[in-house]
């Protein structure tokens, strides 16, 4: 939850004071009723030109201690697009499963 309340926080200084999350739990896709997926949240502004989204929340264990300049420099840390990531995937699948176009991944 402290995640979800520093990226509110982070979202309002950028002068989106209208944001909002509410959580998404699982979520089974229309179009494949075996596929289904859990984003941590559905962004709703209204200002935005993209008001509908998600968002992922990924708190490395591995880099507890670090900031993330210092995290950034580990190899096993990445915040690049890498299509064969896990991540990707995970992110891919919940936008299918949602039916939305965008996600914000917030580390």
């Amino acid at each position: 939850d402290t995640t979800r309340q520093d990226y509110l926080a982070y979202q309002r200084v950028r002068g989106h004071p209208k944001l909002t999350i509410a959580k998404a739990g699982l979520v089974d896709s229309l179009d494949t009723p075996w596929l289904a997926a859990s984003p941590d949240g559905r962004v709703t502004d209204p200002d935005d030109p993209q008001p509908l989204r998600l968002v992922e929340y990924k708190n490395p264990f591995v880099a507890r201690q670090l900031t993330l300049s210092e995290a950034c420099d580990l190899s096993i840390f990445c915040l690049q697009k890498k299509e064969r990531h896990d991540y990707y995937y995970q992110v891919q699948c919940q936008l299918y499963c949602d039916n939305k176009d965008w996600c914000n991944f917030v580390v």
